[in-house]
């Protein structure tokens, strides 16, 4: 009970912004992802001895009054966790990161768009075990002032023969060499009405990978291509 003690207070600090909203939603921001996502892996060996590689996972930030949410930022309660560079990580352990990146579209719509969560892709190059908790599944990160809410945590276990298992917690779970584990972190939610975004600040998303054209249209009404390219004839007006 006290060891993932932290996981309830992300949620706890967006419920008083989200109290102080219904008084001054000019100035509150949006829900952020809200937990610390914690990735750990470990094992005992005869070259190394026990290890352990366990780390925090960034995540979106909520849409602000005037400005879109921070993506790729450790939660709020957390702020003085760090994530370990996959240069260290590869060095010390057996463990390769694959995958570090933004996660498109995790960022919850809205005129002032919510932060995008991330995706990091390990994989156990030796036997291993994993811990993992993600929370805020059911109560991701939530829209304010008619924005849309962010995407909540996703893990995806891929089996070295390929059976894929989703999940969101485990505890010392052995993991053969090879296995693989995505996660991908929640996003931020939106603030205020998407169809306010100016078609340029949607366009921006899409070019630097934010955004998907797929999402730019169903969230936002514009019909742009993946270079940023806009079509407002096909577009809803602004």
């Amino acid at each position: 009970a006290c060891e993932w003690y932290f996981t309830g207070l992300g949620l706890l600090a967006d419920l008083f912004i989200s109290c102080l909203s219904e008084a001054m939603p000019e100035r509150s921001t949006a829900a952020h992802y809200g937990d610390s996502m914690v990735a750990g892996f470990f094992s005992v060996d005869e070259r190394r001895g026990q290890w352990m590689s366990i780390e925090p996972t960034a995540g979106g930030w909520g849409g602000r009054a005037d400005g879109d949410g921070e993506s790729a930022l450790i939660n709020l309660v957390n702020g003085g966790f760090r994530n370990i560079p996959a240069e260290v990580m590869e060095t010390k352990f057996p463990i390769r990161l694959e995958e570090f990146s933004i996660r498109p579209d995790s960022g919850g719509p809205g005129r002032w768009r919510g932060g995008c969560g991330v995706v990091r892709r390990y994989r156990a190059l030796e036997d291993c075990f994993g811990a993992i908790w993600f929370e805020r599944s059911h109560t991701p990160a939530w829209g304010l002032n008619g924005g849309g809410d962010g995407a909540g945590p996703e893990v995806t276990i891929t089996q070295p023969d390929g059976k894929q298992e989703s999940l969101l917690k485990m505890a010392a779970r052995g993991l053969g060499a090879g296995t693989v584990v995505e996660t991908k972190t929640g996003g931020g939610g939106g603030n205020g009405d998407p169809m306010q975004r100016p078609y340029e600040e949607v366009a921006r998303d899409v070019k630097k990978g934010f955004l998907t054209p797929k999402a730019a249209r169903r969230n936002y009404g514009v019909a742009v291509e993946a270079d940023g390219t806009v079509d407002e004839s096909a577009s809803a007006p602004r």
